[in-house]
């Protein structure tokens, strides 16, 4: 409920909310509806193998046996793996044993792995022989033999036949810990989102019900399961409705595309990138699609174009959702919101969830001014594990999560995105939001991308300086950049330096690492400046 005037938003209240464990609903499932598709999983190969909710579960049970004859209940066990079906069925056998699963990106680099290890004290790993040319499971066994205390290395997928089950499986609570989700940001090391069964499974089952996911739809996606929106929005949410999901183990166009025409799929969750893959495929075409009827995608901002070609591309409604490793699937838009509404706004507050947006001095801002947006509700993390410190400085004494991310909400209670609140440029006095002047150049037919960062500056103290990849095909003129942007924003807002980039050093989840670009704004020897232009 939108409160008068001032941006904050009051929950819904949340029919079905579940208060039993993860393994309770899987088992639930397995007996009322034991003979539904859970999960059809395709191959790096490209085959299609296919778990009822019975098999499922029964498999779970399996992992979650063999993972209690290595560590106990309360303990850490880690996946360092890319996404396999061997690795979702220790993420459930690891909700049935009551160990917490500790997922760790794959790209990850040695130090922030060992970090993780050191926060969480894993008792076992989980790793493959390798992946995008990383000998995993050789530098995992390096780092164990480093450590005072005892880690269990095992290879992913032949773990299961070689290590001996038969403990007994007691029961879980709902607020057991299930996960600890580890963030990759752009400031500072990664840091452990802790979330409970309850909240994890609520979080998927909110989001899913809120666009109408069902027993009779089937979700795809070539989402990482070591990221949040793979391991808990999609899969806990598709089990927890009792719906199917498809899974692949890595992306590549043409297979995901059979993967939703062989799985009749109804859903697609994807980024704009794969979306476009998919519709330059040869082999597309809506006909090989005929149950698809939404298009899921996250809460980064597209332009009307894009949605535009999507909804066009697929011929169904798209719905975009904003969420984070802290408190997934906050926003959410709704499939008839109009194309300017979904292009411009991250959603309204699903049930279950307070939101608001807070002033600097923590006071509720008025309507359409921008703050930090903040939300409450049993979905949100408990804790960084660990690190209490670090809690501290983002939730407070009332129980608010603060994001990190700038919006301003209307008084319909949709919020628009302003980015970060650490990434702001005050130019004598006058903040800039990179966000909002990347958001005005990515619509530049030249542009595949766009990022702005602060330079120094003599006189001003900071300027906006942009860095750009260009399209395929096509050559930047900075001089038509400058054009461009002074057309459509404040003229201190338009940069004047530009830095030409083939491509943008990312962290592990794909985030730009704007650290590595201000460094390279003195060094770099494509740089252009605009000269002539008084901005």
């Amino acid at each position: 409920m939108k409160a008068e005037a001032t941006a904050l938003w009051l929950r819904d209240p949340v029919a079905d909310w579940i208060t039993g464990s993860i393994g309770e609903v899987l088992r639930r499932r397995a007996d009322e509806g034991g003979d539904h598709p859970a999960l059809h999983w395709m191959d790096a190969a490209g085959t299609i193998t296919t778990l009822n909710y019975r098999e499922l579960y029964a498999a779970s049970r399996e992992r979650a046996s063999a993972l209690l004859s290595l560590a106990a209940p309360g303990d850490a066990v880690a996946v360092f793996a890319p996404n396999s079906r061997e690795w979702l069925l220790v993420e459930l056998g690891s909700a049935l044993a009551g160990t917490v699963l500790v997922p760790i990106n794959p790209a990850m680099p040695d130090d922030e792995v060992e970090h993780i290890l050191d926060l969480t004290q894993a008792r076992v790993v989980l790793t493959v022989e390798s992946y995008r040319g990383q000998r995993l499971e050789e530098r995992m066994r390096a780092l164990a033999a480093t450590r005072s205390d005892p880690l269990v290395v095992l290879n992913l997928s032949s773990w299961a036949q070689e290590v001996r089950g038969g403990a007994d499986i007691s029961p879980v609570k709902s607020d057991h810990p299930f996960i600890i989700q580890y963030t990759s940001g752009t400031t500072g090391r990664p840091k452990g989102a802790l979330h409970t069964h309850e909240s994890a499974l609520n979080a998927g089952a909110i989001w899913c019900r809120d666009w109408g996911h069902g027993a009779g739809d089937v979700l795809a996606t070539a989402a990482p399961l070591f990221h949040v929106g793979g391991s808990i929005t999609i899969v806990l949410g598709t089990i927890a409705v009792g719906a199917s999901v498809a899974l692949m183990a890595s992306y590549e166009p043409s297979l995901l595309l059979r993967l939703l025409a062989e799985t009749e799929a109804t859903v697609l969750a994807a980024v704009p990138t794969v979306l476009f893959d998919l519709l330059e495929q040869p082999e597309f075409s809506r006909e090989q699609l005929p149950r698809l009827h939404t298009v899921m995608g996250g809460g980064a901002d597209v332009s009307p174009e894009t949605i535009r070609s999507i909804e066009e591309g697929f011929g169904v409604r798209c719905v975009v959702t904003y969420g984070q490793s802290e408190a997934p699937a906050v926003l959410q838009t709704r499939r008839d919101d109009p194309l300017e509404m979904k292009a411009t706004r991250l959603g309204r507050p699903l049930p279950g969830r307070d939101v608001r947006i807070a002033r600097s001095d923590g006071s509720t801002a008025d309507d359409d001014e921008v703050g930090q947006i903040c939300t409450r509700s049993a979905m949100r993390m408990v804790e960084y594990f660990g690190q209490p410190m670090e809690t501290a400085q983002v939730v407070d004494s009332e129980g608010w999560l603060y994001t990190g991310d700038l919006g301003a909400m209307d008084a319909t209670g949709y919020v628009s995105s302003h980015g970060r609140a650490r990434d702001v440029i005050i130019r004598g006095g006058e903040n800039i939001y990179p966000e909002e002047v990347e958001r005005v150049f990515r619509q530049h037919d030249s542009v595949v991308d766009v990022a702005v960062v602060a330079a120094p500056d003599s006189r001003w103290g900071e300027v906006p300086a942009g860095f750009v990849q260009p399209a395929p095909g096509c050559q930047v003129d900075t001089a038509d950049l400058v054009s461009f942007g002074r057309a459509r924003l404040a003229s201190f807002k338009v940069p004047r330096q530009w830095v030409v980039v083939e491509e943008f050093p990312r962290t592990a989840t794909g985030k730009i690492r704007k650290a590595d670009l201000r460094g390279r704004l003195s060094n770099s020897s494509a740089t252009k400046e605009a000269h002539g232009s008084k901005l």
